[in-house]
């Protein structure tokens, strides 16, 4: 039988990290034999062997070289047979702390005993053995076997590089969702406000999503209100969600008119952004002294709603905003965005919300869309916004019925209290 690699993993190898095989048994001329069958292995630096006489020799060798590949054991040898080596290997492995475990869990074992030996190589086997040989040795066989283990150790090696580069990523994913949820804001700047109150979630389909809500001030008398959902989902939509964010700010605190406040932003995400990516937005400005809101959109659905008024029931309580506005942020360059306006009343509540909402989907497929949003917003009017948005999310939970959350959902609601009211 040739001697030359038989895989691709062998052929590649590098010279400087030869595969490490412990040959056990206790007659002197295997060594030899070995040594003599392989030499073409072992001059090119693929194959390195290492020797011992009996189990205990042999973990002592286990104990000074993690880089053992394969033990090629007989089972019948003095002071310490091949079965109980094997059975002090697993015993070993499984005292050793879990990073350990992950470091040798890829060792093989090969054993060799008499032909006809059934017993004991049903032992073997059952004690984790990856295959067996049979004396006389064929060498023919003993390299066809080495090759085949080999190639299981390399299977076994890549997989565990695969699940350290996995865990890897999901500890990045997780750092990178707490930074997302950091960047959102908590509001705790207007608690002592008494113009109004709000109150907002997200929750990502994946670790990290591409919605966004934000809340801030033009000035003491103006509040600035946007919630977004960038294309997409994962890493570059967070990013790109992150930029939107800060862009707007600096366009809003310059540009107070939303339609013109998005028509810049637009100009700066096509200048700064080369992948094919856009945003969907709702930008809207209310005058806290009067209870005016200027606002516009971009692609997105515009906000609802909600009377204050205690004589409206039932889905006459909920009123969608005109629909005004223009396309997706990040595409048409020459894109224009007119404003609309709504005038609240002491009490209203607005409430945001991206496409994730309206497209819960039931596990029947169907959808939770505007009519059951209306009727849950109607159902609980009145409610603070904290109130709201929980109530939202339970409703989405319940009509979703465990099936897969397929995007990101987020809600804002903001309550305009009129200035010399006391807040209901």
């Amino acid at each position: 039988m040739s001697s030359a690699p038989s895989s691709l993993q062998e052929s590649q190898r590098p010279p400087s990290s030869p595969a490490v095989l412990l040959v056990v048994d206790d007659e002197p001329d295997l060594e030899m034999l070995i040594r003599q069958r392989f030499r073409a292995q072992i001059r090119e630096k693929r194959y390195e062997f290492v020797f011992a006489r009996n189990g205990v020799e042999a973990l002592r060798q286990l104990e000074g070289n993690p880089e053992i590949a394969v033990v090629l054991s007989d089972i019948n040898m003095p002071q310490m047979d091949g079965l109980t080596l094997l059975k002090r290997i697993g015993d070993c492995l499984d005292t050793l702390p879990a990073i350990g475990q992950e470091a040798r869990r890829e060792l093989k074992a090969v054993m060799v005993s008499a032909y006809g030996d059934m017993s004991n190589i049903r032992s073997a086997m059952n004690l984790g053995a990856f295959d067996f040989l049979t004396k006389p040795i064929d060498l023919g066989d003993l390299e066809t076997t080495i090759s085949k283990t080999l190639r299981e150790v390399e299977r076994l090696r890549q997989a565990s590089h695969d699940h350290e580069q996995l865990a890897k990523v999901e500890r990045e994913l997780l750092l990178a969702s707490r930074i997302q949820k950091a960047l959102l804001p908590t509001f705790r700047e207007f608690e002592e406000r008494k113009e109004f109150e709000i109150h907002a979630a997200m929750v990502p389909a994946r670790a990290i999503g591409g919605d966004f809500y934000d809340s801030f001030l033009l000035d003491q008398d103006h509040l600035a209100l946007v919630i977004a959902d960038v294309c997409g989902k994962g890493v570059a939509a967070a990013i790109f969600m992150a930029f939107s964010r800060a862009m707007l700010r600096a366009c809003a605190m310059q540009i107070h008119e939303p339609g013109a406040c998005l028509e810049q932003l637009n100009r700066l995400l096509l200048a700064e952004t080369a992948e094919n990516i856009f945003v969907t937005m709702q930008y809207a400005v209310l005058d806290l002294r009067s209870g005016s809101l200027s606002y516009t959109c971009a692609g997105h659905s515009p906000a609802c709603r909600v009377s204050a008024d205690r004589l409206k029931t039932g889905p006459c309580a909920v009123e969608e905003l005109e629909a005004v506005g223009g396309p997706v942020l990040g595409i048409l360059p020459d894109a224009k965005f007119p404003a609309g306006s709504v005038q609240l009343r002491h009490g209203d509540t607005l409430f945001f919300f991206t496409d994730g909402v309206t497209e819960a989907m039931h596990a029947d497929g169907s959808l939770f869309e505007s009519d059951r949003l209306c009727a849950l917003l109607a159902a609980a009017a009145g409610g603070s916004p904290r109130e709201l948005v929980e109530e939202g999310f339970e409703t989405l939970k319940d009509f979703t019925f465990g099936a897969e959350q397929s995007d990101d959902i987020t809600m804002m609601a903001v309550r305009f209290l009129s200035p010399g009211h006391h807040q209901p």
